[in-house]
């Protein structure tokens, strides 16, 4: 539900949750995203000489062995698996929770670790002896692609233990890169994982998922280097492509983010590879947390635009994002919209990029600077795809 900006700064402590706000929750587990989410809550110590709602309804006293051990209950799966889904696509699934003892069990509260899943509220559901509930939940996979693994958990009454359901899900475009990420440390120290040796090339496998042929424009703007064992098609369902980090260092020194590979399919123009590299780092503002530190734009004709959304996390202390800017010559941003999700702090913001009609087609990388009410600033890679759109008289000329 959305709410004023004004409304979003008195909010605050409001967004603590309730009692369970001391249940240590660690981040959710992406092979594509930077930094994850945290947050901090713990179960209530139980008050001395106090009865519990579930002990006046059996009679029963928890004792100390019931307090330090996991509560009864059984996960149906045992693992919640979302599945395959595109990125910005929310996808639902659910477990049962099942009672396997001789007395009802109350929840207390359910949450998960990772800020881009939601659960249906259980809080104060009782669980019948033999019986079950459904655990409903749902998952914001934004814009990274990859492996996204996140815990939900649950905390029950007179039980000190908290049960714990892993979740994931694969986060793949309709065109799908192994390795989902170039890693350029081999070997890492225990202590400092930034020493090691550096692995300067490799290659990328890019396919297909539905199998269907289709044909690689460039890799970074660049015309693509077919990698070993490799007859040259120019459609083929799966790619071989070769790579040597060098050719994406910037002009500071620094490493490009992402490795970003032009299709010509127009369900997945752009599939952005992370580099993962100490020289490749995002300079970050703690204080802006993003839902994603990049902008995938797709594709666009010269002379158009594209209409992006992007989220930012705690907006009631964030606040708005006042202004956005780019360098990149011949393309403009402005933001379109705001929204703040009351439920879960998420401002999302929409931005418009437009391209000049003389605009060369081609691949195009380049920084984008967002500014936040609270002073926070952070500058984040966007490509966009800036191509005319194929005719049938294209198609038929090269025939």
């Amino acid at each position: 539900m959305p709410f004023s900006f004004e409304q979003m700064f008195m909010r605050g402590t409001q967004l603590a949750c309730g009692t369970f706000l001391a249940l240590h929750l660690g981040g959710c587990s992406d092979s594509g995203s930077t930094q994850p989410e945290t947050a901090n809550v713990s179960p209530p110590a139980p008050a001395a000489n106090s009865q519990s709602g579930v002990e006046a309804a059996t009679g029963q006293v928890a004792t100390t062995d019931t307090l330090n051990a996991l509560p009864p209950i059984r996960v149906i799966p045992r693992e919640l698996d979302w599945g395959s889904t595109l990125p910005e696509k929310e996808v639902e699934g659910s477990v049962q929770l099942q009672n396997i003892s001789d007395s009802p069990l109350k929840i207390v509260a359910v949450q998960s670790t990772c800020k881009c899943t939601t659960t249906k509220d259980l809080d104060g559901q009782v669980i019948p002896p033999g019986g079950q509930v459904t655990l409903d939940a749902t998952l914001d996979p934004q814009s990274s692609v990859g492996t996204r693994t996140t815990l939900i958990k649950v905390l029950v009454e007179g039980y000190s233990k908290v049960l714990e359901i892993n979740a994931r899900a694969e986060i793949s475009r309709p065109v799908r890169v192994r390795p989902q990420y170039i890693n350029t440390i081999l070997n890492p120290s225990d202590t400092n994982p930034d020493i090691g040796v550096t692995q300067q090339t490799g290659t990328l496998m890019v396919s297909s998922m539905d199998r269907q042929p289709f044909k690689i424009l460039s890799v970074q703007g660049r015309p693509p280097v077919y990698g070993p064992r490799k007859n040259i098609f120019d459609q083929a369902a799966q790619h071989i492509i070769a790579y040597d980090i060098e050719d994406f260092r910037q002009l500071d020194g620094r490493y490009q983010r992402y490795v970003v590979i032009e299709t010509n399919r127009a369900d997945a123009p752009l599939i952005e590879v992370l580099l993962r590299h100490k020289d490749s780092a995002l300079d970050l503002d703690r204080q802006l947390k993003l839902g994603a530190y990049m902008l995938n734009l797709g594709r666009t004709a010269p002379g158009g635009s594209v209409l992006k959304e992007h989220a930012s996390r705690e907006a009631s202390s964030t606040g708005p994002i006042f202004a956005v800017t780019t360098n990149e010559p011949g393309i403009t941003v402005e933001i379109e919209s705001q929204e703040v999700n009351e439920d879960s702090d998420n401002l999302t913001t929409t931005y418009r990029f437009t391209v000049d009609p003389n605009k060369p087609e081609g691949m195009y990388y380049f920084p984008v600077t967002l500014y936040a009410s609270n002073g926070a600033d952070i500058i984040v890679p966007a490509f966009l795809s800036v191509r005319r759109p194929v005719t049938s008289d294209d198609e038929a000329g090269k025939e």
